[in-house]
């Protein structure tokens, strides 16, 4: 595994996240919805070489919940322990906190000890 930096996001980087979105097919993150998305919730940015190649967005109350809305690694450098390294990251900067997602990727946080709780649900609002 090569040396990453796992770092706070910045403004700046809603460029290179539109352009990471988009490789991976993400199509319904617009660079406008990336932007807001910003200052909206938070993100560690996964960065080798000054090249972002994963995130992780969050919202969190900081008392009890860590809910992960995103995780996203360039397919690439998929299945090398980076986005082990994220969730990581996550944990460390909000130790007891319990962190709640929806995903479809069971077997991976099934990888990190992570047990289903329940059923998600989603309402999409009708455009």
């Amino acid at each position: 595994m090569n040396s990453v930096k796992i770092r706070s996001q910045e403004p700046s980087d809603g460029p290179a996240l539109f352009q990471l979105y988009a490789q991976q097919g993400w199509d319904s993150f617009s660079q406008e919805l990336l932007e807001q998305l910003l200052t909206a919730s938070h993100r560690l940015i996964l960065e080798q070489e000054g090249q972002i190649i994963g995130s992780a967005r969050y919202l969190t109350d900081g008392l009890r919940t860590v809910y992960l809305c995103e995780l996203l690694v360039t397919a690439e450098y998929r299945r090398q322990g980076y986005g082990s390294q994220l969730m990581a990251e996550l944990r460390r900067r909000y130790p007891g906190l319990r962190i709640d997602l929806i995903s479809d990727a069971d077997a991976f946080y099934d990888s990190l000890q992570m047990r289903p709780r329940g059923m998600g649900y989603r309402s999409k609002p009708e455009v």
